[in-house]
């Protein structure tokens, strides 16, 4: 079937009028989708609950306005520090003159028995208490009954360690001297021993000569 001329032209008008309203006619029929607004009463509503972080919202925005509160400040004292406990300084044991005395004379234990003597060839029983007195610094004579008139006298019961003790040896005074040690021991020069020797004080011919007793 032919169409006419007008009925064309009809057509193609009508084709042109729906391709201009197409894109407002496809905008209405498919509308963007947008989330629903929430409704005026969810910020009253207990039923609606926003919150940031898992903390309400109106619980951060009351933390917000509140002031904060001031620092406080504590003051306290350091404990003092543990005090060290110093061990007092030992005191120095002082050596008695004496023991001095009766070390030195035990050096010469050994040395032959010469009359008149006073060295480390030989020497006598005077000869080695004037020996070691001298290399103490003090000057005594070279003869027992000489030595017999120094220092103080002592008893016997209060010996100590350099004390000189005398003898009477030949039945007229003092003959014989020695250098108290201690424990009940002298040291002196023997003529009978030919040298100088360490000796008991109850050796029964020394302790029943034994005379007297000095401390210089």
């Amino acid at each position: 079937m032919k169409l006419s001329r007008r009925a064309v032209a009809l057509s193609a008008a009508v084709m042109s009028l729906l391709v201009s309203f197409s894109p407002s006619l496809l905008s209405q029929a498919a509308p963007q989708e947008q989330a629903p607004p929430l409704p005026p009463q969810a910020a009253d509503d207990p039923q609606f609950v926003i919150t940031i972080n898992g903390q309400p919202i109106e619980q951060l925005r009351r933390q917000q306005q509140q002031p904060a509160p001031p620092p406080t400040i504590t003051m306290t004292t350091a404990p003092p520090p543990p005090a060290t406990a110093v061990p007092a300084p030992a005191p120095q044991a002082v050596a008695k003159p004496g023991a001095a005395l009766a070390k030195q004379a035990l050096r010469y234990r050994g040395v032959p028995y010469r009359w008149a003597g006073m060295t480390s060839r030989g020497m006598d029983c005077s000869g080695l208490v004037a020996r070691v007195l001298m290399e103490r610094g003090i000057r005594a004579p070279h003869n027992s009954a000489a030595l017999y008139k120094l220092g103080k006298k002592v008893a016997f019961k209060q010996l100590q360690a350099g004390d000189l003790l005398f003898f009477n040896t030949s039945g007229r005074g003092i003959s014989h001297v020695g250098i108290y040690l201690g424990d009940n021991k002298f040291v002196h020069a023997s003529s009978v021993n030919g040298s100088v020797v360490v000796t008991s004080i109850y050796e029964p011919y020394y302790k029943r000569r034994l005379v007297g007793a000095r401390r210089l």
